[in-house]
């Protein structure tokens, strides 16, 4: 992606790692257990501006955690992959090359819950089916 001052930018999509709860999912839903109770708590803390803030832990050439915040854009649709944007300068971006293990976790203020997801992160650049895909969720979620 090129943003207005043409900074290349890049979607990373991270999917849920496996645990007792994948493939589990909500009575009548299609969706899993942890998407739809995340999804939920997003709905409730939406009124603090620091519920699009997630921590993004990403593994360094020498195997140590390298941890920052970042601000969950969407899901990309049709899939349970998380959507963020990241610029293709950072030190994230080589690391996710290099080791795509990754873990996401949420502290939501106003419902006092945390979730943490972990999984493989990829990259996906302009004219990819995943940034693709990231455009559709960024559009279909901006106003």
């Amino acid at each position: 992606f090129l943003d207005g001052d043409g900074a290349q930018e890049v979607a990373k999509a991270i999917e849920r790692g496996g645990d007792e709860d994948e493939g589990k999912t909500a009575p009548s839903s299609e969706k899993p257990i942890w998407r739809v109770e995340l999804q939920r708590a997003l709905k409730k803390n939406g009124s603090d501006a620091t519920s699009k803030y997630v921590q993004l832990a990403t593994v360094r050439e020498d195997n140590t955690p390298a941890c920052r915040t970042i601000v969950f854009r969407a899901f990309i649709p049709d899939s349970n992959a998380l959507y963020f944007v990241t610029d293709l300068r950072s030190e994230k971006v080589a690391q996710i090359d290099r080791n795509p293990a990754g873990e996401a976790a949420w502290y939501l203020p106003i419902t006092r819950e945390q979730f943490r997801i972990s999984g493989r992160l990829s990259l996906a650049g302009p004219g990819s089916a995943g940034a693709l895909a990231a455009e559709r969720a960024r559009r279909r979620y901006t106003p």
